[in-house]
């Protein structure tokens, strides 16, 4: 669960919002502002006493939906740390929650009704489950969101779901559009939609006081390996021997122990999948990638692929242009990255700002840009080296 702010008192989500403004980078924000006070609703409800006699009540849980950088993961990471741990939560990004529900089926492989069964587990963990980025690109997640989610509501579990979609566009398929319509009106009969619509990504205002992001030779990655193995790790010792990530063998350029540098060929050009990424970031807390191209353009050798940020155990097959399955891969390489606090050094052929060319994926790419600028602050900086401690 990543969590950027500690607090030593009981405040409601609205008291810290407050207190986050007197903070040098943060906008008051008058639909945040909206949102804190629905957020502060359901910290109340959640507050409440269930007595032993009684069943779970249902509380109805908050779907906050908007473009990227609006302050949805800000406003869900500041309730989830006002919440007293008693009450039994739990923050994941929605390709980490999944990966855990595939783990569970795997192991109750043969067992009837799975997912109710792994739905009272998560009810008698958890009060509240906060899910970031919620969106459905693989028809057999699609299912299995459906009936676990069922199952969660009828425990009495109350969801918090940020999305960049409103809940009619979680999922898109053209040839079973409708298989995921039972999913939304549950969605929609259990959460308070919220809608963020600011046009300014906050995640652009916060500088770059740590640049990060290298075009050409403007950095010697060798000697940059070199300056972070000393700095952080006081060593000058590296390998080049291949790594074990996943289950899979990875060719690392260098690497020691919390340090890695790898191209952009072998992170995003080859078979990877999220769980491949959530390990990386598992395994290391500092990463460069060299030899990232530019992005976008059109590539007519089709070719299938295993979906690449949902490849969480699906067997759905989705058609990609070769150069596509790498983009994909990249989206959610900087999402893991980004998530999981990682300091991330990256030498580019060209500028981030021209980084994509358009194409397909021109929506995927707005929150990979955002998220590439807000890792080259000072903000994004101390929470990495929080999550390094």
């Amino acid at each position: 669960m990543r969590q950027i702010y500690v607090v030593s008192t009981l405040l409601l989500p609205s008291q810290r919002y407050q207190q986050l403004l007197l903070q040098a980078g943060f906008k008051a924000d008058p639909l945040q502002a909206q949102a804190v006070l629905r957020l502060d609703a359901l910290y109340t409800s959640l507050l409440e006493p269930t007595p032993w006699y009684s069943r779970r009540k249902a509380i109805t849980g908050i779907y906050l939906w908007g473009p990227v950088g609006t302050g949805k993961s800000l406003l869900t990471d500041l309730f989830v740390e006002c919440l007293p741990a008693k009450v039994g939560k739990t923050r994941q990004h929605y390709q980490h929650f999944m990966a855990r529900i595939h783990r569970e089926m795997n192991a109750i492989s043969g067992t009837a009704n799975p997912l109710t069964h792994i739905g009272k587990k998560l009810a008698a963990e958890y009060r509240v489950i906060c899910l970031d980025e919620l969106y459905i690109t693989d028809l057999g997640d699609a299912r299995i969101v459906h009936q676990l989610f069922s199952s969660l509501f009828n425990a009495g579990v109350a969801l918090l779901i940020t999305s960049n979609f409103a809940p009619d566009f979680l999922y898109k398929d053209e040839l079973q559009p409708a298989i995921f319509k039972p999913a939304i009106k549950l969605i929609k009969a259990h959460t308070e939609e919220l809608h963020l619509a600011g046009k300014e990504d906050y995640r652009r205002l916060k500088g770059h006081d740590h640049p990060t992001w290298f075009v050409g030779a403007a950095q010697d990655f060798a000697v940059l390996f070199d300056q972070l193995n000393a700095e952080v790790q006081q060593s000058t010792h590296f390998s080049s021997e291949p790594l074990v990530i996943n289950h899979h063998r990875l060719l690392a350029l260098r690497h020691h122990e919390r340090l890695a540098w790898f191209s952009f060929h072998e992170l995003c050009e080859r078979p990877r999948s999220a769980k491949d990424y959530i390990a990386l970031g598992q395994r290391f807390k500092s990463l460069l990638v060299s030899g990232v191209p530019q992005f976008g353009g059109s590539d007519n050798a089709v070719k299938p692929t295993i979906g690449t940020e949902d490849a969480l155990g699906s067997t759905q097959r989705t058609h990609y242009s070769s150069s596509e399955n790498a983009q994909r891969r990249f989206i959610s390489l900087i999402d893991e990255c980004y998530d999981q606090g990682i300091k991330l050094y990256l030498q580019a052929e060209v500028p981030l700002a021209t980084l994509y060319a358009g194409g397909k994926l021109a929506f995927e790419f707005q929150r990979t840009l955002s998220r590439l600028s807000e890792m080259q602050s000072a903000t994004y900086r101390d929470r990495a080296l929080r999550t390094t401690l």
